[in-house]
């Protein structure tokens, strides 16, 4: 049985992911891809409230441009797991599937996040942490109304 204090916790922490976010090729080591920093520096992934991700454009150290996307926050060192949409035999994604990130934090003024070793596509080198700063300042909401309403009508009773 799963305790409430760690729905909670997983719902406040895939509230916080979810949104658009670009390379940070400050903190990435893009290592062999260093050449073409300027090419990936446009590089963003969005997640969305589904629970699927998209990039905007195709790149060698990461397998896929979409797929789905979940949290875990049993711990401090648990980890987000996103799996790329061809891996996904039933449509499904569970802890421990794909390739792990890390919880939205706090980094200067930036809010990031980075993907551990993620695997990248057939023959090509991987990189060991890619790093993503949030499009939008940590201080402003992050949810679209939608979500808010929602959220608010299972809290307060659709109050």
């Amino acid at each position: 049985m799963v305790s409430c204090g760690y729905k909670e916790a997983r719902e406040k922490v895939f509230k916080r992911q979810i949104g658009s976010y670009v390379l940070d090729i400050q903190r990435t080591d893009l290592g062999k891809f260093k050449n073409d920093s300027l090419k990936f520096k446009n590089l963003k992934i969005t997640f969305y409230k589904d629970s699927t991700f998209k990039t905007n454009m195709a790149v060698p150290f990461l397998y896929e441009e979409k797929g789905k996307w979940i949290v875990d926050a049993g711990s401090i060192d648990s980890w987000n797991w996103l799996s790329y949409k061809s891996w996904l035999k039933n449509k499904e994604i569970n802890i421990g599937d794909g390739s792990q990130f890390t919880h939205l934090y706090k980094s200067g003024n930036d809010s990031i996040f980075y993907i551990n070793s993620a695997t990248p596509k057939k023959n090509q080198d991987f990189i060991q942490e890619i790093y993503f700063k949030k499009t939008t300042s940590w201080s402003e909401p992050q949810l679209p109304p939608e979500i808010v309403d929602s959220t608010k009508s299972i809290l307060y009773g659709g109050q």
